[in-house]
């Protein structure tokens, strides 16, 4: 290998342990992006469904009847609150946008979740 070739590649190696370091640096975590989602994420309605997506992954999935429209929402993925155990289908939710708090309405019972995604940016 001519020396021209041996310098080459040794600063080829070090952009590329840069380039890695900067994007490693900057990337969020899936947590951390799932909880900006809910962030995000707003709805008033009526559980229709309850389950896990098998189609995806298992996700955790409600879908939600807003004034006749069907939603599908994928919120409690990576949520650490307990909240999914607690939905049935004839619940009312509401989750409002800038918010991790999801409140349930059963008969007479009112339950309040504040979303939790271990998030530690």
């Amino acid at each position: 290998m001519t020396s021209k070739a041996f310098y080459f590649a040794i600063v080829a190696f070090f952009v590329l342990i840069i380039v890695i370091v900067l994007v490693i640096e900057n990337s969020r975590s899936a947590q951390c992006l799932r909880q900006d989602d809910a962030l995000n994420e707003s709805f008033v309605g009526i559980i229709d469904k309850v389950y896990l997506d098998s189609n995806h992954h298992n996700f955790e999935t409600i879908e939600i009847n807003e004034s006749g429209k069907l939603y599908k929402s994928y919120i409690l993925l990576f949520d650490k609150s307990g909240c999914f155990s607690h939905l049935r289908k004839g619940d009312s939710v509401v989750k409002i946008s800038k918010s991790l708090d999801l409140e349930i309405f059963r008969n007479d019972v009112q339950l309040r979740f504040k979303l939790d995604y271990d998030c530690n940016e």
